[in-house]
């Protein structure tokens, strides 16, 4: 769910905001269209957001900010994150998770970054003082003992139950603290304590641009990290799941959307609370005891062919799933979209590496389509959505597993809005520019 390799570099001297004003370095020329956008910012004053955490308030959705994100090779981090490779509008964004919000914790202000992940249930910074932590770069560890604003989360606070979130051992009581685990599918983990702090975004929100701070917000101090890979990894992640004492919960709202943009230069937006953008087609949320979002699957077609998906395959549904990047087919589902594609396109085979579906071109795939059939909606994948650039070639941009995941590779310039309490997803292609709308 990570992004595979982060860089050293001096990611703050990109991004500060100092006073009332909206400084920005020349890292932010990459970003033409939005610095005209953030400049505008100078003219206004910073507004500071407090909402009341008291338990009549926690979800009266009084709150709307848009947050900006962008991808892990986004130049305003250059040196943290190295791009694959572009080419031909084809984005080769990487290959294990491609989403941070960017954003300060505690007081005074520390500041970092963190994978956007609506298929994670905590949110958790790597910590000192740490035990066993992974490179991440020139991005400093978070440390509580400097935040005036930090409370720990003992056994005896209501957030310390496991079946808040998702009942898999993951949180649980030792010596009086309240521990948590997370695991993640690229074998990325983290071990540590749960407590609160104050987070603090540069944001939009009714009143112009300014900042947006929340005091009481649940973190995770990882002190035991570890990934499978030697490159330098994330801070941390960002744990976007539904339910109680969850990110979305301890901002009170109970609506939020976010949409990518297909360039890693680009920068996209999440919207939480009033801000959300809720349009387009509507589709049912399945109940999901993990909190998790998942929508019905009804079959696949490739080229307009319809696939033999045998029911029992079908019958979990779609995760979507921001922090996994390439999507996973169920594998009986993969081998028949490998198939038909292959009679489909008259064109020499190529693999490479782990990716068994690649083409020397794009005009050899012209006529391949993948279409999910979702309950009420059918979710027709574009060109650059399809394939990737990889080792010189175009590779289908996605792999085979047990499961679907819908992953952040097929929702370029796509909306995605989700009401909690309606439970109902929005899907609407638009253009992801920042703050749009």
């Amino acid at each position: 769910m990570i992004c595979s390799q982060i860089h050293t570099t001096a990611l703050f001297k990109n991004y500060l905001i100092a006073g009332t004003a909206l400084i920005f370095n020349k890292a932010m020329d990459h970003l033409s269209k939005s610095l005209r956008l953030l400049t505008l910012a100078l003219t206004y004053l910073f507004v500071i957001l407090t909402p009341s955490k008291s338990e009549s308030e926690r979800n009266s959705d009084n709150l709307g900010f848009v947050v900006p994100v962008i991808h892990c090779d986004h130049p305003s981090i250059a040196g943290l994150y190295s791009p694959l490779d572009s080419e031909g509008g084809i984005m080769a964004m990487r290959l294990t998770g491609p989403l941070f919000m960017v954003f300060r914790i505690g007081n005074p202000l520390q500041r970092t970054l963190a994978v956007l992940d609506t298929g994670s249930h905590i949110t958790w910074l790597q910590a000192d003082p740490c035990e066993q932590c992974y490179d991440q770069g020139q991005v400093p560890h978070y440390d509580s003992r400097k935040s005036s604003t930090y409370r720990p989360i003992r056994c005896g606070d209501e957030a310390c139950h496991d079946e808040l979130y998702g009942g898999t051992g993951s949180v649980y009581c030792s010596k009086g603290d309240c521990v948590y685990h997370s695991s993640y599918g690229n074998g990325l983990t983290s071990y540590g304590y749960l407590g609160r702090d104050t987070f603090t975004f540069w944001s939009k929100n009714g009143r112009g641009m300014g900042v947006m701070r929340v005091s009481g917000v649940g973190v995770g101090r990882g002190i035991r990290n570890s990934r499978p890979y030697p490159s330098i990894g994330p801070p941390g992640v960002v744990g976007l799941s539904k339910g109680r004492y969850k990110f979305l919960d301890y901002f009170g709202v109970s609506t939020f959307s976010h949409c990518i943009p297909p360039g890693v230069r680009d920068t996209g937006m999440v919207r939480f609370g009033l801000q959300s953008n809720l349009t387009g087609q509507t589709i049912p949320l399945l109940p999901d005891p993990e909190g998790l979002y998942r929508v019905s699957l009804l079959g696949m077609n490739v080229g307009g062919v319809p696939l033999d998906i045998p029911s029992e395959v079908l019958e979990h549904g779609v995760l979507i799933d921001t922090g996994t990047t390439i999507t996973r087919l169920h594998q009986d589902a993969f081998r028949l979209v490998l198939a038909l594609i292959k009679r489909i396109v008259k064109a020499p085979l190529r693999t490479t590496g782990q990716w068994e579906l690649c083409y020397d071109d794009l005009e050899a795939t012209k006529d391949v389509s993948i279409t999910f059939n979702f309950q009420g909606y059918a979710y027709e994948l574009s060109v650059k959505q399809m394939w990737f650039k990889v080792s010189g070639y175009y590779c289908l941009a996605c792999t085979g597993s047990d499961h679907f995941i819908l992953g952040a590779y097929h929702m370029l310039d796509v909306n995605f809005g989700y009401d909690l309490n309606a439970q109902e997803l929005y899907i609407l292609k638009t253009k992801c520019e920042l703050f749009v709308g």
